[in-house]
């Protein structure tokens, strides 16, 4: 989960600077993952269950359902961001 965390706030920096209302989902196999706020966000928004690993709140997003989360979360006024993990 380290390496994870640190690559999404990474991510997180780089790709949501002056975005408004962003939530950042980070392609990890068949998954998207959200950290931090924007695993809340996703646990509110989308009613999916948090996880909890190393004391960091996630959220695991099935890939085949991202149309659908995607439009969820911008009908509730955020702005999804999609990242790829990168690999070492």
């Amino acid at each position: 989960m380290s390496r994870l965390k640190e690559q999404y706030d990474k991510l997180r920096t780089e790709k949501t600077a002056g975005v408004k209302n962003p939530i950042m989902l980070v392609r990890l196999g068949h998954y998207y993952e959200a950290l931090y706020e924007d695993a809340r966000i996703a646990n509110e928004v989308l009613g999916e269950s948090m996880k909890k690993s190393d004391d960091t709140e996630f959220v695991s997003l099935h890939a085949a359902g991202m149309k659908h989360y995607i439009k969820e979360l911008s009908e509730a006024g955020y702005t999804p961001i999609i990242a790829q993990e990168e690999s070492k």
